[in-house]
């Protein structure tokens, strides 16, 4: 959902590849350290406020801050002074900088060729300045969709945003709904009352057999990483030669 209401500096396309988002543009120095980003104009948010350079900078700052207690800035971390900010230690991000309303000039710790990929990461999303209290109930951003109502266990509701940078979408307005149960959701989707469904492996498996619902189906490269962690505080893993 935040891609629905919010925009990054850079965005993914469905097949993982990194293009601009509110950051028409950009530019990296010959050693990879400086990353200069060229901003949208005309670009406001969904409250009429227009986005600037300055919200680049607080957005940042916003996620880093220790009294967010959000512990997933870590995508910002390769700017310099970023970890110490978060830890604390600095009253500001040393590599971050807006030199005008439309450019943000971005210094890194070292170079990180994959730094942009980051930037297309949900926490990383740009927001107004002085967001509400209840900014997480009610958020506001520059994304394609509006938000308009969230009936807790029950559905998120928007409407398009007609003034979006690469064109209205195609529908006036659209409902997420929530159903926990999956075979409840499912049940739904057959009745025709859920347009798009993240289909289950089994029922995909038994849709597949199904002449009639295997046109329901489509399927796209996903975008995901997989990975076992282990706890090095504990137990054998505190071996350096058991991890090896």
């Amino acid at each position: 959902a935040v891609a629905y209401v919010f925009d990054g500096l850079t965005r993914f396309t469905p097949d993982a590849k990194v293009v601009s988002g509110l950051a028409r543009a950009w530019d990296v120095s010959p050693d990879g350290i400086t990353y200069t980003f060229h901003l949208r104009s005309g670009v406001k948010f969904h409250d009429g406020r227009s986005f600037s350079a300055n919200n680049v900078v607080s957005s940042f700052q916003r996620v880093l801050d220790p009294a967010t207690k959000g512990g997933r800035g870590w995508p910002l971390y390769p700017i310099k002074g970023a970890e110490d900010y978060a830890a604390g230690k600095a009253k500001s991000i040393a590599g971050l900088a807006a030199t005008n309303d439309s450019t943000v000039v971005i210094t890194l710790k070292e170079p990180f060729s994959i730094f942009p990929k980051l930037l297309a990461m949900p926490v990383t999303s740009i927001i107004p300045d002085n967001p509400a209290p209840d900014f997480g109930q009610k958020p506001i951003g520059t994304g394609p969709w509006k938000f308009v109502e969230w009936r807790r266990d029950d559905y998120l509701r928007f409407t398009q945003n007609p003034k979006y940078r690469d064109g209205a979408p195609k529908s006036d307005s659209f409902m997420a709904r929530i159903i926990p149960e999956m075979s409840t959701a499912t049940a739904e989707f057959e009745a025709g009352n859920v347009d798009v469904l993240n289909v289950p492996d089994e029922a995909g498996k038994s849709w597949l057999a199904d002449p009639a619902k295997k046109k329901l189906l489509t399927s796209a490269p996903a975008l995901r990483f997989w990975y076992v962690a282990m706890n090095t505080t504990r137990g054998p893993f505190t071996d350096v030669r058991v991890r090896q």
